[in-house]
């Protein structure tokens, strides 16, 4: 970045590292991102064509949204991802919470609404979509086409599924038309 400084109410960000203030800075305001910009953290609204931030609490919206660390708030995009922790909703085309190797440690709240939403997180609230995965087990509802826990869910405190296929190793069945729990 052109700047250095511990945080600033506005950046503007074409690509990393030509930006007004390096990644390191975090952002508490408003950041627009040309084509990309990634920051230590942002508070506010984050919006351009794609964004990335180790920690977000706000509404990011753009065509894609990444954040390794944790989300407080709302994404929305055609792909949003959250890693760590996300409590809020992530509303777009492809959702994702957690990574494999954070599989016993990522935990998501709120909401996923979109085609697909995937949570490889602890994850407690509702997934709305076509294809509604979870591999770490869900506490809540899937509404969609097709409903999915995966196998290493191997204890999930309840799950109401509502689709066409709903699969739930755990469940009232593995496999059931209509609805499963």
């Amino acid at each position: 970045g052109a700047f250095d400084s511990n945080s600033t109410p506005f950046q503007w960000s074409f690509y990393p590292p030509a930006q007004l203030f390096s990644e390191k800075t975090a952002v508490t305001g408003f950041r627009l991102n040309t084509i990309y910009g990634d920051n230590s953290k942002v508070c506010g609204l984050d919006t351009g064509v794609a964004t990335g931030a180790d920690t977000v609490c706000g509404w990011q919206i753009s065509l894609a949204n990444f954040c390794p660390g944790e989300v407080s708030g709302i994404q929305s995009g055609v792909l949003n991802t959250a890693y760590d922790r996300m409590t809020g909703a992530q509303i777009g085309c492809c959702n994702m919470t957690g990574r494999e190797d954070l599989l016993k440690k990522s935990k998501a709240s709120g909401a996923q609404i979109g085609w697909v939403n995937a949570s490889k997180a602890d994850f407690s609230g509702a997934q709305i979509g076509v294809a509604n995965l979870s591999d770490n087990g869900i506490c809540g509802t899937q509404i969609g086409f097709i409903n999915c826990i995966g196998d290493s869910a191997a204890t999930q405190s309840g799950c109401f599924q509502f689709g066409v296929l709903n699969f739930n190793k755990n469940g009232f069945l593995p496999f059931f038309l209509l609805f499963n729990f």
